[in-house]
C-alpha cells in the first residue's frame, strides 16, 4: 500500500521531462553551459543579478527601450553606492550591456530548444548560475526542479518501546518476543497513519507511465516528425500492444502542456 500527493505530480513529470532531455538531447545542457560567461560577466559587475533583473529571465523577453532604461536605472545607482575601489576595477556601462546581451542570450536558448514555459525558465535560469561556479556538481538538467524545494507529506516519527532483555530469559526467546510486539506496533502503525493520509485526501498511488515523456522532447527538442515518432514507437513495441495514432499522440502532448505545463512547439 502506498500514498501519494497528486500535487507533485506535475513534479514528476517535469522530473522526467528533464531527465529524457539529458538522455535525448545532451546539446540543450551543453548549449546551457555556453551562457556560463556571459552569466559570470554579468553577475561580477551585478552581484545582485538574480534577485533585480531575474523576472527578465522568468518570461519571454525582446529587445525594449524599457529594459534597458531599467537596467541602466538599477546599475548606475548600484555603482554610485559601492567602493571606489570597486569602480575602478569594473565599469558600469561593461555591466550594462553584459546584462542585456544574457538576457538576449537566453531567450535565443529558451527559443531554440523550446523551453518556453515559466517553471523551465525559472529553473534554467537558477542552474545556470549555480554551473557558472559549480560545474561538475550541477551537471544535470534535473537540478532545475531544485528551486521548487518540493517536500513529501509524511506520518508521524516512529517511536518504539520495548522492555530490555531480561536475565532470566533467552536470547532466542527475547528476540521471539520483541519480533511479536514489534510486528503488531507496525501493523498498528501503518493501518493509523493510512486513515489519517485519506482523511486529509491523499489519494493511493498508482503506477505512472512516464515514458511516453520522451517522445514529447523527440518532437520538441529534436524535430522528428510525427509519423516518424509513432514509427519508433512501432519498433520499441514489435507485438503491436502499443496501438497509437498521430490523433492520440496529440492527446498525450495537449495532456502534458494542459496539466503538467510541459512546453509544446507548434507545427
Amino acid at each position: 500500500m502506498r500514498f501519494t500527493d497528486y500535487q507533485f505530480t506535475p513534479g514528476r513529470y517535469r522530473l522526467a521531462y528533464l531527465e529524457y532531455l539529458d538522455q535525448i538531447a545532451p546539446e540543450v545542457r551543453e548549449s546551457l553551459k555556453t551562457l556560463c560567461p556571459p552569466y559570470e560577466l554579468a553577475h561580477s559587475g551585478y552581484a545582485y543579478l538574480d534577485d533585480q533583473f531575474g523576472y527578465m529571465f522568468e518570461e519571454k523577453r525582446n529587445k525594449t527601450a524599457d529594459d534597458e532604461r531599467y537596467v541602466r536605472l538599477v546599475v548606475s545607482e548600484w555603482y554610485n553606492l559601492v567602493s571606489p575601489e570597486f569602480r575602478s576595477t569594473q565599469d558600469a556601462e561593461i555591466t550594462i550591456n553584459a546584462i542585456l546581451d544574457l538576457v538576449h542570450r537566453f531567450q535565443e536558448f529558451i527559443d531554440t530548444y523550446c523551453l518556453d514555459t515559466q517553471w523551465l525558465r525559472y529553473g534554467l535560469f537558477r542552474l545556470l548560475g549555480r554551473v557558472t561556479y559549480e560545474p561538475t556538481r550541477y551537471d544535470h538538467l534535473w537540478f532545475a526542479l531544485q528551486s521548487y524545494g518540493w517536500s513529501i507529506a509524511g506520518g508521524q516519527p516512529v517511536n518504539f518501546h520495548f522492555d530490555g532483555w531480561s536475565i532470566e530469559d533467552s536470547s532466542e526467546k527475547f528476540k521471539s518476543k520483541i519480533r511479536k510486539h514489534f510486528d503488531r506496533f507496525l501493523d498498528e502503525y501503518i493501518e493509523e497513519t493510512a486513515s489519517k493520509f485519506q482523511k486529509q485526501g491523499y489519494k493511493r498511488k498508482r503506477k505512472l507511465d512516464l515514458s511516453s515523456v520522451k517522445w514529447l522532447v523527440y518532437w520538441n527538442v529534436k524535430r522528428i516528425s510525427k509519423n516518424d515518432i509513432l514509427q519508433m514507437i512501432t519498433d520499441a513495441d514489435p507485438s503491436g500492444n502499443r496501438a497509437i495514432t498521430v490523433k492520440t499522440l496529440n492527446a498525450h502532448f495537449r495532456k502534458f502542456r494542459n496539466k503538467y505545463e510541459l512546453p509544446l512547439r507548434g507545427r
